[in-house]
């Protein structure tokens, strides 16, 4: 069986960009960040047979590389996967409050300028 490592390095696909980005707030005193998925990442995911499951992530590189991989998914779970994976745990697993710390939104969704980057706000890239 190989292991993660290797499903990854051996992997040929073709990269896939996504549609969907990840906007969140990791501290409410900086500008929101914006997490956007690998086309070559996002490929795999979608193709499944590559990504070991989140809870492996807590055992080391060792019980990344032993764990069965998940099967393919759609682009939706891919970035609630990478939600998880990549955005702190305070920002997504936040009990309920008064305000959303992430939002799952559309690329194009997202201001093609930077440079008023410091007043984005959440509730701004979103569709909600």
């Amino acid at each position: 069986m190989l292991t993660t490592s290797q499903r990854i390095a051996a992997w040929q696909g073709t990269p896939v960009p996504g549609q969907y980005a990840i906007a969140f707030e990791a501290n409410l005193d900086e500008p929101v960040s914006v997490l956007i998925p690998d086309p070559s990442w996002l490929a795999m995911a979608l193709a499944g047979g590559i990504l070991p499951p989140l809870d492996a992530y807590a055992g080391g590189l060792e019980a990344v590389d032993a764990a069965a991989p998940l099967g393919p998914m759609t682009e939706e779970q891919a970035m609630e996967y990478l939600l998880q994976k990549d955005v702190p745990a305070h920002v997504w697993d936040a009990p309920a409050g008064n305000r959303r710390r992430f939002a799952i939104t559309r690329k194009d969704m997202l201001p093609t300028s930077r440079q008023w980057r410091g007043a984005w706000k959440l509730k701004d890239l979103s569709d909600d």
